[in-house]
């Protein structure tokens, strides 16, 4: 899927979104180009004036799926897409000591935005 597919009919109108936004992606994601979607997002939501609401990390060396902290790295994956009748093999990439320390990373930032975004004061 990379580069960024693009089909003007299906684009999600980012740059409406009123609200704080977290993304996270792995710089060795092989299943769905991330990092460059989320410097789309980024573009998008700057020329619209709401880059203040994006959080945007990016980590080096880890793949598709960064679940929580201690999840076992899946760097390939046999299932069905949406819409496909058949199976396929879907690489999510990552290196095994660099994808670890994003999920502990990552799981941090989550909650720090969670409560930053999302706690009552």
């Amino acid at each position: 899927m990379i580069p960024l597919p693009y089909e003007p009919s299906q684009e999600v109108e980012v740059e409406k979104i009123r609200c704080p936004v977290l993304l996270i992606s792995g710089e060795d994601d092989q299943a769905f180009p991330s990092v460059e979607a989320s410097h789309y997002i980024e573009k998008k939501m700057k020329e619209a004036g709401n880059s203040h609401l994006l959080s945007r990390i990016c980590y080096p060396g880890a793949g598709h799926a960064i679940q929580p902290p201690f999840t076992p790295l899946c760097r390939l994956l046999y299932y069905s897409f949406p819409g496909f009748k058949e199976r396929v093999w879907t690489l999510f990439g990552g290196e095994e000591k660099a994808h670890a320390a994003a999920q502990v990373d990552a799981w941090k930032q989550i909650l720090i935005f969670l409560k930053q975004h999302l706690v009552l004061s």
